[in-house]
């Protein structure tokens, strides 16, 4: 990981989830260089369809980060309809706000979406197939999210650091460097995406006019 990336984007932003890990990544890096705006639960239901429409046109943002998502790749299972209310539905939403306004979306995908079966990294053009209730609605997001005409799509692999460093590679950093039996999966292979990597990799998209689609966004070193 270098140095912070200072990059001009179109403002105002709108950040979604802005209390999550990666939603507070961005205002802390964007709100010192002009109008950022952050929303999370306790601010608007994104979910409600007709206040957050009435929420995001008085803003008229030049840039939406959509960081909100349901996390909880278990709980998801139990919950189906509350994984795919916000994974899916809230991201048709925007999309067709981000169009009204002439917005760049950014949505940010996951790993999940793949059966983690393949001998080799996973490229863009690989074929999704969720085995997880979660992985199914981050998919179902991802769709409704590429039908945008100015859109990038980024997906990360087991989010870590930022400021909750709540995620399972916080905490086997925690447990390794306190001289503690370090739990961990041993089904998966997986190379985690870095939250300030994630924002300098967006930052970069977005302020390069990089072309609209679909990317892979995994730190490395």
């Amino acid at each position: 990981m270098g140095n912070p990336i200072a990059v001009a984007t179109p403002a105002p932003v709108l950040v979604t989830g802005s209390e999550g890990r990666l939603g507070r990544a961005f205002l802390l890096r964007l709100s010192p260089l002009g109008d950022c705006i952050g929303v999370d639960q306790g601010d608007l239901d994104i979910a409600d369809e007709r206040a957050t429409a009435h929420f995001v046109r008085s803003l008229r943002p030049r840039l939406i980060l959509n960081c909100a998502a349901y996390d909880a790749v278990d709980g998801a299972e139990a919950a189906p309809l509350d994984a795919l209310r916000t994974n899916a539905a809230t991201v048709s939403t925007l999309v067709g706000l981000a169009a009204d306004l002439d917005a760049v979306l950014v949505h940010y995908g996951s790993d999940f979406v793949f059966d983690g079966e393949g001998p080799e990294p996973y490229r863009e053009d690989d074929e999704p197939r969720p085995r997880s209730m979660y992985g199914m609605s981050k998919l179902v997001g991802e769709r409704c999210a590429m039908t945008a005409s100015r859109l990038y799509v980024v997906r990360v692999s087991s989010l870590w650091g930022g400021h909750t460093q709540r995620s399972f590679v916080d905490a086997i950093i925690r447990q390794a460097r306190a001289g503690q039996r370090v739990a961990a999966f041993d089904d998966r292979t997986v190379s985690p995406s870095c939250v300030p990597d994630v924002v300098d990799a967006t930052l970069a998209l977005v302020a390069g006019r990089a072309a609209h689609g679909l990317y892979h966004c995994a730190s490395d070193g």
